[in-house]
C-alpha cells in the first residue's frame, strides 16, 4: 500500500509533466491544489455539519492551541496584504512562473495544510504519511544515482556533463538533496523500530542509497545540514541519558556510516568542470543575500511584495554575469524582503512553536519519532538557509509541523470553527480545486500548442495558445507563442497589435515583458518590412535596458535593431556597451565586424576578428573570417553578412 501511495503521489505526477510545459513544479502545485481543496471541503463540511447537529454546541473545534491559532491567522493577514501592496499583483497572488511558491495563494494553501495535519494526525496516520515520503526519498536517490551515469527517464534530455551533477526528481540537485536529507532521521527510526529482519535490511538500504544520491549530487547545503541533524540528535539525547545510553550504538553507527559517505564520495563525484562555478556562485549568494537585508531595512513591514523578488532585484546594481534573481536563496531572508518582517517572523514562530513543543515531549516521553522529528526540523531549518524550497519540501514541512502538534497535544489544546471562518476555509478549498484546474488546463495546452507551433501547424497551435491564455490569463508565455502562431498564419495587424499589448500589459513592471514585445515587433518587421515596427522594438527595449541596465545581450540586441534600422553609430555604441559588460559576447563582436566591413575599415575589422578568435578560437566560423579578412584583398569578400542575416 505505502509503495503504491508512493507512486501515485510522485510518479503519476511525472506522466502529467510530459504534456505541461513547465514539468517539475507545476504539476505537483495542482496535485496539492486539487487534492487537498477537497480534502479541506470534506473536512470543513464534517466539522460544520457536526456542530449543527449537536445542540449542546453550536462551534466545532479544532485540535490546536490558540497561540499557534493566531499566529496562523496574522500570518495569513500579512501575506495578504504584503501580496494586496505588491506592485505585479498577478505574481504576488497567484505567483511567479515557475516560482509559485512565494505567493498568497501558495502560502494560504500551505496554512491551510498545515492546520487540517494538526486536527486529524495522530502517532500512526503521522508514520504512514513519513513512509510515504521514505519511499518517495528512495525514488528520488535512484533517479538521481542514474542520472549521474548519464540515464534519464525525462524525454528528450540528452546526456552532458552537467547532468553528473543531476537534478533528480524535484528539477534541481539542491532541492532534491535537502528533500532526501530531510528523511533520512525517518529512515534511521523505521530501521531502529521496526521487528522484522527484512524491513531493516530495506530501510538499511534505503539509507546507504540515499546517502550515496547525496555525495553524488554534493550539495553542500544539504550536507551541512545533515551535519547539523547528527549533532542534534547527539545533544537531544543528553537530555534523556537513559535514552542516550540504549542509542548510542545506533548513533555511532548512522554518524560513521553517514561520514564514511560524505568525506569519501564528495571529491570523487563532484565534477572537475563544475568546481570553478564554485566562488562565483558563492559571492552571487552572498550579495543577493546582503541586497535582499537591504530590501528588508526599506520595506520592513510588508516587503517589495510575495512573487516579485525578480522585480525588486533586477533594479540593482550588480555583476553583468550574475543575472537576475527570483529567489534570496534563503527562505528566512526571502521571506522577509518579499512579505516583510513580520510575515518571516510568524512563519518562523511556526516552527519555533512546534520545536519547542517537540522538545518539552521528548523530556518528558523520550518518544525516538519526537526526536527523529526535531532533528528533521534541524536539517531543514538549516538547509533552507541555502536554497530556494520545492513544493515537495514545503508539504514535508507542513507534515512536521502538523505531525508534531498533533502527537503532542492535549485536551485544552482546541479552539472553536465558527460558521463564518468555517465558510471562508471552504471558499478557499474550491479557489483551491478551480486555481489548480485552470493551471492543469492552461499548462497542457500551452505544451500541446507550442508542439504544434514548433512542428508547423500554426492553425492548431492558434486555436490551443488561445484557449490556454483566455483559461490563465496570467500566462504570458501562451500569448508569446499565440502572437507566433498569428503571425505565421497570416494574421492582420488589427488582430496581433491588441495581443501585443496585452502581452504588455500583464507583468508591466519586469522587464522581460518589454524583451518579448521587442521581439515580437521584430517579427512584424521582418513580415512587413515597415520601420514603424523596427522603432517599436528598439522603443521596447530600451524600456527594458531602463528597467534593468545591466544585461549584455540586451545591449546587443538592441544594436542589432539598430543595425537593420541603418544607424550604425547607434549599433555601434551598443555593440561596445554590451563588450563593456560581456568582452567576449560573439554576436556583438562579429555585427561591430560587419559595421567596419560596411565602412571598408580593414584595420578595425581586423582588430575585433582577432579578439572574436582569441575568445573562440575552435569556431569555424570565427576562425573563416579572421581568415578571409587577413588573406582577402577586398573586405567585402569575408561572409559576416551570413552572420548578420541568422542574428
Amino acid at each position: 500500500m505505502l509503495a503504491t501511495l508512493s507512486f501515485i503521489v510522485l510518479i503519476v505526477p511525472l506522466v502529467f509533466s510530459v504534456f505541461t510545459d513547465e514539468s517539475f513544479e507545476t504539476i505537483k502545485l495542482v496535485v496539492w491544489l486539487v487534492f487537498f481543496g477537497t480534502a479541506l471541503l470534506m473536512w470543513v463540511r464534517r466539522k460544520l455539519s457536526v456542530s449543527n447537529a449537536d445542540s449542546g454546541n453550536t462551534k466545532a473545534k479544532v485540535r490546536m492551541p490558540r497561540v499557534l491559532g493566531y499566529l496562523f491567522g496574522f500570518l495569513v493577514l500579512f501575506a495578504f496584504f504584503s501580496a494586496l501592496l505588491a506592485p505585479d499583483k498577478w505574481y504576488s497572488f497567484f505567483g511567479f512562473y515557475y516560482r509559485f511558491t512565494n505567493s498568497f495563494i501558495f502560502l494560504l494553501l500551505w496554512a491551510l495544510s498545515f492546520v487540517l495535519f494538526c486536527d486529524v494526525l495522530d502517532q500512526s496516520k503521522l508514520n504512514f504519511l513519513l513512509k510515504i515520503f521514505v519511499i518517495d526519498a528512495l525514488i528520488v536517490a535512484i533517479k538521481a544515482i542514474l542520472e549521474s551515469q548519464g540515464l534519464t527517464l525525462y524525454q528528450g534530455v540528452t546526456f552532458t556533463p552537467i547532468l553528473r551533477n543531476s537534478p533528480s526528481l524535484l528539477g534541481n540537485s539542491n532541492f532534491s538533496s535537502m528533500f532526501m536529507a530531510s528523511l533520512i532521521p525517518f529512515v534511521v527510526l523505521f530501521w531502529s523500530e521496526t521487528k522484522s529482519f527484512w524491513f531493516k535490511i530495506f530501510y538499511a538500504l534505503v539509507l546507504f542509497v540515499v546517502l550515496s544520491a547525496l555525495a553524488i549530487l554534493t550539495s553542500r547545503g544539504a550536507l551541512l545540514a545533515l551535519a547539523c541533524g547528527i549533532i542534534a540528535a547527539v545533544v537531544l539525547l543528553f537530555f534523556s541519558w537513559r535514552k542516550f545510553k540504549q542509542s548510542l550504538i545506533k548513533i555511532l553507527a548512522a554518524t560513521t556510516v553517514a561520514t564514511v559517505f560524505i568525506l569519501t564520495s564528495i571529491g570523487l563525484s563532484r565534477p572537475d568542470f563544475f568546481v570553478p562555478l564554485m566562488p562565483n556562485n558563492i559571492a552571487f549568494r552572498l550579495q543577493v543575500w546582503q541586497q535582499s537585508l537591504v530590501g528588508v531595512g526599506q520595506h520592513p513591514l510588508f516587503g517589495v511584495g510575495l512573487g516579485n523578488f525578480a522585480i525588486f532585484h533586477e533594479r540593482l546594481p550588480r555583476p553583468a554575469d550574475m543575472g537576475v534573481f527570483d529567489d534570496s536563496h534563503n527562505l528566512w531572508i526571502f521571506l522577509a524582503v518579499s512579505g516583510g518582517l513580520p510575515l518571516a517572523l510568524l512563519f518562523m514562530g511556526l516552527i519555533v512553536w512546534a520545536f519547542k513543543r517537540g522538545f518539552d515531549y521528548w523530556r518528558r516521553s523520550g518518544s525516538f519519532q519526537v526526536l527523529a522529528i526535531l532533528c528533521s526540523l534541524t536539517i531543514f531549518i538549516v538547509a533552507a538557509g541555502f536554497n530556494p524550497i520545492p513544493i515537495p519540501c514545503f508539504l514535508f514541512l507542513a507534515v512536521l509541523l502538523g505531525g508534531t502538534f498533533a502527537i503532542t497535544s492535549n485536551p485544552s489544546d482546541r479552539i472553536k470553527l465558527g460558521s463564518l471562518v468555517g465558510s471562508l476555509a471552504g471558499i478557499c478549498a474550491i479557489i483551491f480545486i478551480i486555481w489548480g484546474a485552470i493551471l492543469l488546463l492552461g499548462e497542457t495546452t500551452l505544451h500541446l500548442g507550442k508542439e504544434d507551433y514548433l512542428s508547423g501547424d500554426f492553425t492548431s497551435a492558434q486555436r490551443l495558445l488561445s484557449f490556454s491564455s483566455k483559461i490563465n490569463p496570467s500566462d504570458q508565455l501562451s500569448l508569446v507563442y499565440l502572437i507566433y502562431s498569428q503571425e505565421k498564419n497570416g494574421a492582420g495587424l488589427p488582430k496581433i497589435l491588441p495581443e501585443i499589448q496585452r502581452l504588455k500589459s500583464l507583468h508591466p513592471q519586469i522587464s522581460t515583458t518589454y524583451i518579448m514585445a521587442a521581439d515580437e515587433y521584430f517579427q512584424l518587421f521582418n513580415r512587413s518590412k515597415d520601420p514603424i515596427y523596427l522603432q517599436q522594438s528598439i522603443a521596447e527595449m530600451s524600456q527594458a535596458l531602463i528597467i534593468d541596465p545591466t544585461y549584455a545581450e540586451r545591449y546587443g540586441q538592441r544594436g542589432l535593431y539598430y543595425f537593420f534600422k541603418q544607424d550604425y553609430d547607434s549599433a555601434m555604441a551598443d555593440f561596445e556597451k554590451s563588450l563593456s559588460l560581456k568582452p567576449t559576447l560573439l554576436p556583438s563582436l562579429i555585427l561591430e565586424a560587419r559595421i567596419f566591413q560596411l565602412r571598408q575599415d580593414r584595420p578595425h575589422l581586423l582588430d575585433v576578428l582577432e579578439r572574436a578568435y582569441v575568445a573562440y578560437p575552435d569556431d569555424p566560423r570565427v576562425r573563416i573570417f579572421r581568415y578571409v579578412a587577413k588573406h582577402s584583398p577586398n573586405v567585402r569578400d569575408v561572409p559576416l553578412n551570413l552572420y548578420s542575416q541568422v542574428q
